[in-house]
């Protein structure tokens, strides 16, 4: 996905800090979370990163909504007795 001035102008992006009011956390997380490749940033020019929110919440919360998956799954297992579960 290609961004340019444009994006910015129409609002698209976001900084870290509207990025960390999202989530409850400091902007300085936000920016640790890019660094360390756990979300991804639309644009980055010098120290400016801009963000597109979506991108980061699907980020975010996709790890989450899988492993609540993964649970409820494992729950249904043992609801069933299928012997799935561990410890059987």
């Amino acid at each position: 996905m290609t961004i340019d001035a444009k994006d910015i102008a129409y609002g698209r992006l976001v900084k870290a800090s509207r990025v960390a009011e999202e989530f409850g956390v400091t902007a300085r997380t936000v920016r640790n979370w890019y660094d360390a490749g756990h979300i991804p940033a639309a644009f980055k020019a010098g120290r400016t990163i801009g963000f597109d929110l979506e991108a980061v919440r699907a980020a975010i919360c996709g790890p989450i909504f899988k492993q609540e998956s993964a649970k409820a799954e494992a729950d249904q297992a043992v609801l069933r007795g299928s012997g799935d579960s561990i410890g059987t």
